[in-house]
């Protein structure tokens, strides 16, 4: 259970740097995650790896735009 725990942690990270290196965001501001679409800071019980995406219905819950399937499957890869 620790091990999916720390996976999904790590994976959630990783997309971070996912999005943001390529798009020439810094990885440490803003220090919290936004959605990408709208810009909304994101909050923290809106970005639980895998449950968040599946809870939202892969949906923004402040502009609606569908969130990528990448997400959730980086989370568990990680």
């Amino acid at each position: 259970m620790a091990s999916l725990l720390v996976g999904g942690i790590f994976g959630s990270f990783l997309n971070a740097v996912i999005w943001r290196v390529p798009n020439h965001i810094s990885i440490t501001n803003p220090k919290r995650s936004f959605c990408p679409k709208g810009e909304a800071q994101i909050a923290w019980y809106d970005n639980i790896p895998i449950i968040s995406w599946l809870v939202l219905g892969a949906k923004c819950r402040h502009c609606k735009e569908p969130i990528a399937a990448r997400y959730p499957l980086v989370e568990s890869l990680g």
